[in-house]
């Protein structure tokens, strides 16, 4: 007669779960009382939001916010309301999170709005984190770095301010960037 594993049955992997292993870096947040969104989900990207409260205040994470990190998958309660306690994944965590689309190890993943699925980042794009595994297409679980990276546009150069500039005519850049009249 075989015996059976205590963890015969345990689950998978879900999403908004913490990828075993590496430490986990959170923090408790309130959802934002008076926030738009209905329900927040497992997963989600959110952002900080202000307030009076002496408690760290998240809000639902836009397309053009910089994502605070992702709401960690609970147990007891996987959709919560505004004004809740949620536990949030910060920047050096490792979550699973549900791909919105195909999605390569390696690439600069973001969030999508409203849920808790993640897709290619773009040139521009505020990026959430760093694919660490791949998923084949839409709705299948892909390992994330919460590593939230800002979208930077460079300033052009003024008299006051560093900043770009653009090569004109009688100027010419070399390999190693140095720039000279020509």
């Amino acid at each position: 007669m075989s015996t059976q594993s205590l963890n015969q049955f345990a689950p998978g992997a879900l999403a908004g779960d913490s990828v075993k292993g590496p430490n986990l870096n959170k923090v408790s947040a309130r959802i934002l009382p008076a926030s738009a969104a209905v329900e927040f989900i497992a997963g989600q990207a959110v952002k900080l939001a202000s307030g009076a409260s002496p408690e760290i205040l998240v809000d639902a994470a836009g397309a053009d916010d910089a994502p605070f990190g992702v709401i960690l998958y609970n147990t007891k309660k996987n959709t919560v309301a505004p004004g809740a306690v949620v536990e949030i994944a910060l920047a050096g965590s490792f979550v699973y999170l549900e791909g919105g689309a195909a999605v390569a190890r390696g690439s600069l993943v973001k969030s999508e709005p409203g849920s808790g699925a993640v897709s290619p980042a773009a040139a521009g794009e505020q990026a959430l984190g760093i694919a660490v595994s791949q998923t084949g297409a839409a709705g299948q679980l892909v390992a994330v770095l919460i590593a939230p990276q800002a979208a930077y546009t460079l300033p052009p150069a003024t008299a006051n301010t560093l900043g770009g500039v653009k090569v004109g005519a009688g100027l010419a850049v070399a390999q190693d960037g140095t720039l000279s009249a020509t």
